[in-house]
């Protein structure tokens, strides 16, 4: 009996723990995941200037970095914003990239 209870408890909680991941606007895989796609556009002319910006994770246990917009516009000068895309990447849950481009003028 107890041991059901325990396979029980640990199967919600990682169901639990897998949703919060599941649910970005991006497909996860298990093994590798390589994604990249917008994030939102203004309407304000193109511009000639691109910021990047990244935050990374080793084996879901730490986590650095700064992967905000702010951070990816002011790196490139960027005054007005045109539009913002991300890339993601993650191999394995042991690695895992997110990436802020930030374009503009």
């Amino acid at each position: 009996m107890k041991r059901k209870v325990l396979v029980a408890l640990v199967a919600v909680s990682v169901v639990f723990f897998m949703v919060g991941c599941l649910t970005t606007p991006t497909p996860k895989g298990i093994i590798y995941t390589g994604c990249k796609g917008p994030v939102y556009g203004t309407a304000n002319a193109s511009g000639s200037k691109m910021g990047t910006s990244k935050a990374q994770s080793l084996l879901g246990l730490v986590a650095w970095g700064d992967a905000s917009v702010n951070a990816a516009a002011k790196g490139a000068g960027i005054k007005k914003i045109q539009h913002v895309d991300y890339k993601e990447f993650s191999l394995l849950g042991i690695y895992v990239s997110y990436e802020t481009q930030v374009y503009g003028e």
